[in-house]
């Protein structure tokens, strides 16, 4: 399963927001899907 790290400012009780880069490799590179799952 994929790992991302995060800013803990990204992070809330029901939230956690991913930005930069890393939305485009779980986009274009993995191709990941609403319903994937990976570890924050």
């Amino acid at each position: 399963m994929h790992r991302f790290f995060v800013d803990s400012k990204n992070v809330s009780d029901e939230e956690v927001r991913i930005t930069g880069s890393d939305v485009n490799h779980i986009k274009n590179v993995l191709r990941m899907k609403q319903g994937d799952k990976f570890y924050v």
